[in-house]
């Protein structure tokens, strides 16, 4: 799990760095990365980002859509193994989407985001492999096997929230 965390915070570094550096206008402005603490989840790292997504719009689009509207805000709250990112745009600010994450080492957890009665009752779990597999022989599956039970499970949460 640790390896897993010090890769995680460095591959969000690097796809942050690789976008702020784009030549077209499109990418990621970083404006808060700072410490934080929660009461449950203990220490993490705050981020704030814009990603200017103007230029990846279609001509048509662009001539309706303003660069000042065209801006995705992402603030994310990553208290490893417990991460929360929230999605928002200025100009629709009644609504948002909200991911939380759960990185485990298996998914033997029953009820991992706490939730209701009501709501456990209706929901779904799809498991799902993010590796590429390509065809392999006996044996190299037989250790691909091994490592997958020592992998890191991801259990997430999306809510979409629209205030009236």
């Amino acid at each position: 799990m640790d390896e897993y965390k010090i890769a995680q915070l460095y591959m969000t570094a690097k796809s942050t760095r690789l976008e702020a550096e784009r030549a077209d206008g499109a990418g990621i402005e970083l404006i808060k990365n700072e410490p934080c603490s929660h009461p449950q989840h203990g220490v993490g790292q705050y981020t704030l980002k814009h990603y200017h997504f103007h230029g990846k719009l279609p001509g048509w689009l662009k001539m309706i859509v303003t660069r000042k509207t065209a801006i995705l805000i992402e603030e994310s709250w990553n208290y490893y193994p417990y991460c929360k990112t929230t999605l928002s745009l200025e100009a629709f600010s009644k609504f948002s989407v909200t991911v939380e994450t759960h990185h485990l080492s298996t998914l033997d957890a029953p009820n991992v985001h706490k939730l209701s009665g009501k709501k456990l009752k209706i929901r779904e779990v799809v498991r799902a492999c993010v590796c590429v597999r390509e065809r392999k022989r006996k044996r190299e599956r037989e250790r691909e096997r091994e490592r997958e039970r020592e992998s890191v499970c991801v259990c997430v949460r999306v809510c979409v929230r629209v205030s009236e």
